[in-house]
């Protein structure tokens, strides 16, 4: 996703709460199922999922 598309969201859907839209600043130059963009992807995905999970398991 690219700045303009969160922006478009946000503006078209500005009523709603809706959840945080992170832009990764990847560029649109990878062909599909892509390893690099794949390794790029989970190195920084991971983290980020993974204090998710720990955060939501220590949800009462």
């Amino acid at each position: 996703m690219e700045r303009p598309h969160k922006t478009w969201i946000e503006s078209r859907f500005s009523g709603l709460e809706l959840p945080r839209i992170e832009v990764l600043d990847i560029p649109d130059d990878f062909e599909f199922m892509d390893s690099e963009l794949q390794d790029m992807l989970k190195s920084m995905l991971d983290p980020e999922i993974d204090q998710n999970l720990c955060q939501n398991q220590n949800m009462p």
